[in-house]
């Protein structure tokens, strides 16, 4: 399975809608996200995660003011993340702010990717490049 598409809106940095393909009718590819800095990296990949996961890594609430804010209040439109599959398979997961100020996300799990974290982030790689050779896996 892989992914095709994902979009994006009102998502930490991204306020308006983006789509970002990821198919390029071949084999299975790795995909490296570069830009400048504030340009929407981490954005997009927390936008993966929330869908496949429903959650955000240093996130345990929603509510937490402290923890990463998902919700891009420049923007009218409400928090949305998609997902396309390459077998045809359209995910959706929506945050949802009630009067009280309580958010929950709406959504379907996704099974195939509830096995493992697949995301990897600056700190890893340097806590991996950082770790004496003989210790590496």
């Amino acid at each position: 399975m892989k992914i095709i598409q994902l979009e994006i809106e009102a998502f930490r940095g991204i306020s308006e809608l983006r789509n970002i393909g990821f198919s390029n009718n071949a084999v299975p590819a790795n995909v490296l996200i570069v830009g400048d800095n504030g340009s929407g990296k981490s954005s997009i990949i927390d936008a993966l995660e929330f869908i496949t996961q429903n959650k955000i890594q240093g996130t345990s609430a929603w509510d937490n003011p402290q923890k990463i804010q998902i919700r891009n209040y420049f923007s009218d439109k409400p928090t949305s993340v998609k997902l396309s599959l390459d077998n045809g398979i359209i995910y959706e997961r929506k945050l949802s702010i009630s009067s009280d100020g309580k958010k929950d996300s709406k959504g379907q799990n996704i099974p195939e990717f509830n096995v493992g974290p697949f995301i990897i982030r600056r700190h890893n790689i340097l806590h991996c490049w950082n770790t004496p050779h003989i210790h590496r896996q």
